[in-house]
């Protein structure tokens, strides 16, 4: 192979592979700021935080995915935080839940009910 002056970038997909048979959940947090849903202007920010910063003390983070979304939810109390790969639904999760949250989905597997999303999620549409 000619030298072009660039470095290759070589993956091993073992690596990958590791990495994905330890995934256990992915968490997706709203944090849009707009009026349509209000989870930022309901501390999706402070709970996303608290969240990371547990999943690192319990070095959980191999286990579980972070991601930020916007939930399209009319009218939740907000945050908004879907968990897969069960597509668990929560509305209202503040950062004083971490913890119940992380022992109850997270560890044990079971829905943190208190929290619970009560309405059914609008999905497959833009509600923009």
């Amino acid at each position: 192979m000619p030298a072009t002056g660039r470095t290759r970038l070589r993956l091993n997909m073992s690596d990958g592979s590791q990495v994905l048979s330890k995934l256990r959940y992915h968490v997706f947090v709203c944090v849009d700021a707009g009026s349509f849903c209000g989870c930022e202007a309901n501390g999706s920010g402070d709970f996303l935080v608290a969240l990371r910063k547990q999943l690192v003390k319990r070095r959980l983070m191999p286990y579980v995915k972070t991601t930020l979304m916007n939930c399209n939810q009319p009218g939740a109390h907000g945050p908004v935080v879907v968990v897969h790969p069960h597509g668990v639904w929560y509305d209202g999760l503040k950062a004083e839940d971490v913890a119940a949250f992380i022992e109850t989905q997270l560890i044990g597997g079971q829905p943190l009910t208190s929290r619970l999303m009560h309405s059914e999620p609008q999905t497959g549409h833009s509600a923009y």
